[in-house]
């Protein structure tokens, strides 16, 4: 049996289908669209048209993959935008009626939940004992701190990309002025995580767009397009921090030539980048992973649970 999950992030949507096998599954492919529903969201309140257009466009566009694929719809998560934006039951019932697809609203809590199933599923055989997950989506932040066994604490943080591109304006490239003013602001929102983190030296798992798109600016990725990547991969520190040094002393037009950076996150990938530096630098992780699961493979996992 096949399946499909949509993933509704604030920046991208992403379609992850599954083969599901007993009591695990595999994933045959994964294709996402750049939505940009944040764009002009975080500074009034409201998801524009155009976006709302994109939107419509890419779960039409699912629906189709996922028919050739002979995989079935089974879930559509819609997350932070949803939550924030005065318009987005509009844009919910306009996909609804178009698509037939009815996505589900979730709450910050369950969204970390299903983001932790999906890194428990990509580190399977292999999860440390002390993990800290962190997911920068375009709306939101979260982190989640976990063992081989159970979740031990989780918080959701307003703190994705189009946030700070909205509070801080930064410039084109940022400055040491603009580094040091998102350095701030994370002292001060990032205290309870701080104070959770540093008790004991943690393996830092990232997922979803920003630590994917670390990771194949980093050559961790398949030539094949139809191939699906790895659950997971190792990004050593030295080389890592090079790439962020590399992406915040380049303008915008530069790093639209950058291998492995999708154009859609051609703006949003400065403020992942200074966030998870500032983070690296704060908890000095033993290890360093990417996962390339997250909520959507979290859900299927989920679903096959549910079902025994």
């Amino acid at each position: 049996m096949r399946t499909s999950v949509i993933d509704m992030g604030t920046n991208t949507f992403k379609l992850t289908m599954a083969e599901l096998d007993g009591d695990g599954f595999r994933v045959i492919g994964v294709e996402q669209r750049g939505v940009r529903l944040g764009s002009c969201s975080y500074q009034y309140g409201l998801i524009p048209l155009p976006a709302m257009e994109r939107a419509v466009n890419a779960i039409e566009e699912f629906t189709r993959i996922s028919r050739q694929h002979g995989a079935i719809v089974s879930g559509a998560f819609a997350t932070a935008i949803f939550r924030d934006a005065q318009n987005s039951r509009q844009l919910l019932e306009i996909i609804e009626e178009k698509t037939n697809v009815f996505p589900a609203v979730i709450s910050a809590q369950k969204e970390a939940e299903l983001i932790q199933n999906g890194v428990w599923h990509a580190m399977k055989g292999r999860v440390p004992p002390n993990m800290l997950i962190m997911d920068m989506g375009g709306g939101s932040l979260e982190f989640i701190r976990a063992t081989d066994k159970k979740r031990t604490w989780l918080r959701s943080f307003p703190l994705g990309a189009f946030p700070i591109l909205r509070d801080s304006r930064l410039s084109d490239p940022v400055t040491p002025q603009d580094m040091e003013r998102v350095n701030q602001k994370l002292t001060q929102e990032l205290k309870p995580l701080f104070r959770e983190a540093t008790k004991e030296q943690q393996v830092l798992v990232g997922c979803s767009g920003a630590f994917e798109t670390f990771a194949q600016m980093m050559g961790h990725h398949h030539d094949n397009a139809n191939e699906c990547p790895p659950p997971s991969v190792q990004l050593h520190r030295e080389p890592l921090e090079k790439l962020f040094q590399k992406i915040l002393n380049a303008n915008s037009e530069q790093r639209k030539q950058m291998k492995g950076l999708p154009l859609f996150r051609v703006d949003t990938i400065v403020p992942a980048v200074m966030v998870t530096q500032y983070i690296i630098s704060k908890i000095n992780p033993e290890k360093i992973y990417a996962s390339f699961y997250s909520m959507a493979e979290g859900a299927i996992g989920q679903m096959i649970h549910q079902k025994k």
